[in-house]
């Protein structure tokens, strides 16, 4: 099986080598100058690179201490919360960390399943003969419901 395998693979690499597909490109001789070092000259384009490198490098810190200074900003602004927490007694605190105090609730009042009546429907009671024939039958649920009248 495996040399059936490697048969095709082979025929693949002959297939590609007569069509002639994944040709190696020629090779680059030279790299035109660029058009800051034809008009102005070498050195202007070397300071220019220069100066546009301390450019983004400058962009880069000033970035990262805004970024330092709005975190200490929100680091300050949690902890005074955190404090007004614990100052109002919606948290505790123990040791140095703050824990959340929790809120007493009925863990009844969160079920909302309908409780289940008596096997029948209404509980404790019979569904009454609504059509006079002696027995509860599918019409007199139906006159019940208003869907046949009476």
């Amino acid at each position: 099986m495996a040399v059936l395998k490697g048969i095709g693979i082979a025929l693949k690499g002959f297939g590609r080598a007569l069509t002639g597909k994944n040709k190696v490109s020629p090779t680059i001789k030279s790299v035109p100058p660029s058009k800051n070092v034809t008009k102005k000259g070498m050195k202007y384009s070397i300071a220019k690179t220069k100066l546009e490198e301390s450019y983004k490098r400058s962009q880069q810190v000033d970035k990262n201490y805004k970024i330092m200074k709005d975190s200490k900003k929100a680091f300050k602004d949690a902890k005074k919360d955190l404090q007004r927490m614990v100052d109002t007694k919606r948290a505790d605190k123990v040791g140095g960390r703050v824990h959340r105090r929790g809120v007493k609730f009925e863990s009844d009042d969160l079920n909302t399943k309908r409780t289940k009546k008596a096997k029948g429907g209404m509980a404790g009671k019979k569904f009454p003969d609504l059509s006079g024939d002696g027995k509860v039958t599918k019409k007199d649920i139906l006159m019940g419901r208003g869907v046949i009248k009476k």
